[in-house]
């Protein structure tokens, strides 16, 4: 269960000021340990008390070794607060910066393994959870963030091109000219693939649950941006042109480096896997899947080519992107006016 709050002013001289507060709790998370097959403690008013001398009790199963146990009673809770300050410089260009305080706490933070993390409990005790619960093995109380973003067009809510037209004439496009790609239509794909249609913040793609593991990054001659959904805008990451490079890690594919326009999807799969535990990788690779065709429809619409290249090296297009740990890069999404 996800909750949040948030309240805004608009300043004078442009600033808008945003605070907010956001919080889940999850129940019957997946909870592993590699060897289940223990002497039990008792329960004593002074705690656990473990027979005594060492050596002394009786494993659960004594006929066998060890035995490696699922359980799913392990429990989270995330409380943060969050402050926003923006200014917009000039029609579109906004500069903004924003403080987080969190607090995440769990009783296991792995999913294929009770220890998962270098900084995680040693073969957690699985007999009472409340043992092991404290600062989630990813709690990061601090965050700032400085950032300058793009404000795209509003998206067009009609077109000239039928959804059934645009099904009849998607074919996947590797030539491209050299015509750069406005921003409207770079707006519009963005949107296609991963817009916000609604004020609860639901999306032009299903997501399991919600989660809505997804992050688009756009790279063109220009440089490289994250699309932003909130807000509908782009947040300008560097100025390189990383297009040769990424058809060089995508077995030199041409595609990549003729196409104005590379929408490069990548999922973290955590987002889903705190609700869907193991089902979370498939569910995070059908979302890009759903995402990926709406973005090569909207391209059909706009009189476009596009194709989806899922060959590359994925720890390289990581380093040239430089995505945060737990992002995994799923697809590159070449587009651009067919030669």
């Amino acid at each position: 269960m996800q909750w949040n709050f948030t309240t805004q002013w608009r300043m004078p001289l442009d600033f808008s000021v945003k605070v907010g507060y956001a919080g889940s709790r999850g129940v019957h998370h997946i909870f592993r340990v590699k060897d289940a097959n223990m002497v039990l403690p008792a329960l004593t008013s002074a705690g656990y008390l473990w027979p005594a001398p060492r050596g002394s009790g009786t494993r659960l199963n004594p006929s066998v070794g060890s035995i490696n146990a699922t359980f799913w009673n392990g429990d989270s809770s995330y409380n943060a607060f969050v402050l926003q300050v923006r200014k917009q410089i000039r029609r579109g260009l906004q500069v903004g910066g924003s403080y987080t305080w969190g607090k995440s706490l769990d009783t296991s933070s792995g999913s294929a393994e009770g220890d998962e993390y270098s900084n995680a409990i040693s073969s957690p005790l699985w007999f009472d959870t409340r043992l092991n619960r404290g600062q989630s093995d990813y709690d990061i109380t601090h965050s700032l963030k400085i950032t300058y973003s793009w404000l795209l067009p509003s998206p067009r809510l009609d077109g000239p091109v039928s959804l059934e037209a645009a099904l009849l004439g998607r074919r996947s496009v590797r030539s491209f000219s050299d015509v750069p790609l406005t921003v409207e239509e770079i707006g519009q794909l963005l949107w296609a693939a991963q817009g916000v249609t609604d004020d609860a913040g639901h999306r032009t793609a299903p997501s399991a649950g919600a989660m809505y593991p997804l992050e688009l990054d756009v790279v063109t001659a220009d440089g490289f941006a994250r699309y932003v959904p909130d807000g509908h805008r782009l947040a300008w990451r560097g100025d390189a042109d990383l297009r040769a490079s990424l058809s060089e890690v995508a077995q030199g594919q041409a595609a990549i480096l003729e196409a104005p326009l590379v929408i490069v999807i990548s999922g973290v799969p955590e987002r889903t896997a705190a609700r869907y535990g193991e089902r979370a990788e498939r569910y995070v690779a059908m979302e890009a899947g759903h995402a990926a065709q709406n973005a090569l429809l909207e391209s059909v619409s706009l009189g476009l080519g596009a194709v989806v290249v899922g060959a590359f090296d994925d720890e390289a297009v990581r380093r040239l992107l430089a995505l945060a740990d737990g992002e995994e890069p799923l697809y590159l999404v070449p587009i651009g006016h067919p030669r």
